[in-house]
């Protein structure tokens, strides 16, 4: 009997300890049958102060997106986005269009900032005849407080009638003005009948360089019936 009890309790230790191995075994990830799709009533594991507990994939999704940003198609463009040392913004729903450096405008090493530009400025020259046509001859001396290059002039008379207009120059501290800067073979600034003219050519003129504080005036030639006329030049 002895015997008989001793085998039974051999037997039962065995059983017990099989039973124990069998359920404290390890399942490998790869021997888990594999979802074909989730939602979010699924269950997904998770470790909680030690404790293996259960959440839904609602509520694991609703928690990691409190810690970041949800992907979405703004994100998706700002990702794809190759460009260097571009300013960006949103030109349409999930578009980004880089913008346009207009001129004036430099954007170099993340500093965007105003390029410097050439100052424009203008000298005007008046000539009136008092009613009557203007007689040839030096007018209108003025010192000009800017030097620059010659952009343009503008000629108006009145009334209709011919004119031809020379721009004679002194360099600063030299006087009245007697060297012309258009020269012999430059086109001169001219009416021809006409009311208006104007020219961003300097053809054939021997300079084109005005000079800080040069003195400056005009002589008129070859003038029929204009009265008053003023001549404007542009340069910067």
């Amino acid at each position: 009997m002895e015997m008989r009890s001793l085998l039974n309790k051999l037997v039962a230790l065995c059983l017990l300890f099989v039973a124990s191995s069998a359920s404290a075994a390890d399942i490998a990830i790869s021997a888990l049958p594999a979802a074909s799709s989730l939602n979010g009533s699924d269950v997904v594991p998770i470790v909680q102060s030690g404790t293996t507990k259960k959440a839904s994939f609602t509520t694991q999704q609703t928690f990691w997106q409190s810690l970041f940003q949800p992907l979405d198609g703004d994100l998706t463009a700002i990702a794809a986005l190759t460009g260097t040392h571009n300013i960006y913004y949103r030109s349409a729903t999930n578009t980004w269009t880089s913008v346009t450096i207009g001129s004036g405008l430099d954007f170099t090493g993340a500093t965007l900032s105003a390029t410097a530009q050439a100052q424009s400025h203008t000298v005007s020259f008046a000539v009136d005849g008092n009613g009557v046509a203007i007689s040839a001859g030096t007018y209108s001396w003025v010192k000009i407080p800017y030097g620059g290059t010659l952009t343009g002039w503008t000629l108006i008379g009145s009334p209709s009638g011919s004119i031809t207009v020379d721009i004679i120059r002194a360099t600063d501290t030299n006087g009245l003005p007697v060297s012309s800067i258009v020269g012999g073979g430059g086109t001169k600034p001219a009416l021809s009948t006409a009311v208006e003219n104007k020219s961003t050519s300097f053809t054939g003129w021997t300079s084109t360089t005005l000079n800080a504080f040069d003195n400056l005036a005009v002589t008129v030639s070859g003038v029929t019936s204009t009265t008053y006329c003023v001549l404007v030049l542009y340069y910067q």
